[in-house]
């Protein structure tokens, strides 16, 4: 039922995981994008709120002095 063309062999075998085994460069490139992601999430979260104009906001009571 199988092609005779289709046979893995064990030497296909491990140079197939060689190749689909990361490699340094891998792991740099990842932890690149993982350090610019970082980054770019706390300059976001550093953004200040956008300030409305003082006739939009409501004034506050000020408290009496005992």
């Amino acid at each position: 039922m199988s092609r005779p063309g289709m046979r893995i062999t064990f030497g296909t075998a491990m140079r197939a995981r060689d190749v689909s085994r990361p490699r340094p460069e891998d792991y740099q490139a990842a932890r690149k994008e993982a350090r610019e992601s970082k980054e770019k999430a706390r300059q976001e979260r550093r953004v200040p709120p956008p300030r409305l104009p003082p006739e939009a906001t409501p004034r506050r009571r000020r408290r009496r002095r005992r």
